[in-house]
């Protein structure tokens, strides 16, 4: 199946059976922390503690990975995560829970999400010997199955909590989760060299020898990346780009599809909410299906071009889609003011398909620039130093959309968001210029 070895099919199927949790889960939380607190915005601040935990956990996972291997530490930190997802989905659904105590599990389950992220990321690089070929064709395959359940799932989710509640969602995590690592645990076969193969942590490069592996020389390797990051244009205008388009499609997860679908179902009809933003994050990934797709069909034409018209076809196709992407920031607007709805279909719902086709287009691209246009011999150090200033950037975003949210009441937030997209949309098209002048493209 998709070219992949027998251990490798398991391994993403087991994925495919998490993620079905995980999305599940993902709609289900916002509108019932809105029920149980009544504030919606205690969602970005979770976000907000799970991006700083999310760093601590992949700092320390390299030396976890050499101590205990790298299944034994991607099974017990999915088991620890697990437990945690249960705990918290039990003290939510039972009104049992504070929310000092909702941000200590929360941070404690993106800290052991982290540490299970990384060496989830180090597997397939380990089993394919870091050959390059194989490697695409396994990221190639999970992004695929991702986005299709990435789309169904949401609207599956949300008819289920308007018609049962939010018990089916909120521990559907810890269910599938359970059965994934049970396929894991019986169908992984790790070679001995897996302990010293620690490639592709938390990025798509593997890290050259003799790499930084432990915690004070992960900092090491994170300050050289950030100073190349900053130092050179073509690494800094790619970053700067690729956060603003990746800073919105965690924003839309963590608070703006719960906050609009509690707006437009009313007060004291959560579930109802749930299906509608169901609806908003399923449409919004069905967008980047369509935008996979399309990516795969454009590299292969790109691979029948002369190497030499080949850059430059792939410098207008990155134009041209971080225009797109830039000129999309308009369906923001949509929210801003009551719209038309068909029940759980709502205008803003329609409008995320080609905001995320163009988002998730120009962000690939624009990750895979930033990949080619890093020196060869510190690829692993700016992957690091892009991973945590990435985070920080998701961290500033959950703040300024939490103010948003402090500061307004009803559509007057979704307002102050779509006057944001403006200075956001002006930086847009001038990083494109910058960008459309760099040599290497993708």
């Amino acid at each position: 199946i998709f070219g992949l070895a027998p251990v490798l099919v398991f391994f993403l199927a087991a994925l495919a059976i998490e993620n079905v949790g995980i999305e599940a889960q993902n709609l289900g939380m916002p509108p019932l922390i809105a029920k149980v607190f009544g504030d919606v915005t205690i969602s970005a601040t979770m976000g907000m503690w799970a991006s700083f935990a999310d760093i601590v956990g992949s700092i320390i996972t390299p030396p976890i990975i050499k101590r205990v291997g790298l299944k034994q530490t991607f099974l017990w930190s999915g088991g620890a995560r697990l437990a945690l997802a249960a705990a918290t989905a039990g003290l939510l659904a039972t009104s049992h829970i504070t929310v000092p105590w909702l941000l200590a599990l929360t941070a404690l389950g993106a800290f052991v999400g982290g540490i299970n992220y990384t060496s989830e990321k180090a597997i397939p690089a380990v089993l394919l010997d870091q050959n390059r070929a194989g490697l695409e064709r396994f990221k190639a395959a999970r992004q695929g199955v991702i986005e299709v359940i990435a789309t169904l799932i949401p609207i599956a989710a949300g008819a289920l909590v308007a018609q049962f509640g939010f018990l089916p969602a909120v521990f559907a995590f810890p269910v599938a989760g359970a059965v994934a690592m049970t396929l894991v645990a019986f169908t992984l076969k790790m070679p001995r060299r897996a302990a010293q193969a620690l490639g592709a942590l938390k990025g798509s490069a593997p890290l050259r020898a003799g790499a930084p592996a432990g915690m004070k020389d992960f900092w090491t390797s994170l300050t050289r990346g950030t100073r190349l990051l900053w130092s050179q244009p073509a690494l800094r205008n790619s970053f700067l780009a690729y956060a603003a388009f990746s800073v919105l499609t965690h924003l839309f997860y963590w608070i703006l599809a719960p906050a609009y679908g509690l707006l437009v179902a009313g007060p004291g009809h959560e579930e109802a909410a749930a299906l509608i933003q169901g609806v908003m994050l399923g449409l919004l990934s069905l967008g980047g299906l369509v935008a996979s797709v399309y990516l795969m069909r454009e590299h292969k034409r790109f691979d029948r071009l002369d190497p030499s018209q080949r850059d430059g076809a792939m410098r207008r196709s990155l134009k041209r889609w971080m225009l797109l992407g830039t000129l999309v920031l308009a369906a923001m607007a949509t929210m801003a003011v009551p719209t038309p709805a068909w029940g759980a279909l709502t205008l803003p719902a329609l409008a995320l398909i080609p905001f995320g086709m163009a988002q998730v287009v120009a962000k690939l691209k624009l990750e895979a620039l930033f990949q080619s246009a890093s020196p060869p011999e510190a690829l692993d150090d700016t992957t690091a130093a892009m991973e945590a200033w990435m985070s920080l950037a998701i961290m500033g975003g959950l703040w300024g959309v939490q103010w948003a949210f402090a500061s307004a009441t009803g559509y007057g937030p979704f307002a102050i968001i779509a006057w944001a997209m403006l200075p956001l949309a002006a930086i847009g098209l001038y990083l494109t210029h910058l960008l459309a002048r760099t040599k290497k493209s993708a």
